[in-house]
């Protein structure tokens, strides 16, 4: 039987947030829960003293909005994943400044603007590949 949860938000941490303890002998397996749950209260024990770690929103992409970024190639498939998955951000900051992400009203996907403000490759490339990820339904869960 396959059992899927219509529970659409989940929460994620960069690994290579400078916040997370990754020598840390409990790191592998908090990180490892933390990606089966979407729980980044299990990095809490591996996260540096006085660090707070920068925690994405993200949503699974809805059916019309995997087709528009599966209809694309290479690099623009993961910047529109990040575009339409990504719904926040927190401990994100710009010259001492908390970042807010804006959306269009009318693709609901994130403004040109605020995917610039956190543009990484490497963070774009993970994001988006978990965005990617939350959007299939897994039958290994239940």
């Amino acid at each position: 039987m396959i059992r899927h949860s219509l529970i659409r938000s989940s929460k994620f941490v960069w690994d290579q947030d400078p916040g997370l303890d990754k020598p840390a002998l409990e790191f592998q397996e908090a990180w490892k829960r933390c990606l089966e749950t979407s729980d980044v209260s299990l990095l809490v024990p591996v996260t540096r003293e006085g660090q707070k770690l920068t925690v994405f929103d993200l949503e699974p992409l809805t059916r019309k909005e995997f087709m528009r970024v599966f209809a694309l190639e290479g690099l623009e498939r993961i910047c529109e994943a990040v575009a339409y998955g990504v719904k926040g951000v927190a401990n994100f900051e710009i010259d001492g400044s908390d970042v807010r992400l804006e959306r269009d009203r009318d693709s609901k996907r994130l403004t040109a603007k605020s995917l610039d403000l956190i543009y990484d490759p490497i963070l774009f490339a993970t994001l988006g590949s978990r965005v990617m990820e939350i959007s299939q339904i897994d039958p290994t869960k239940g």
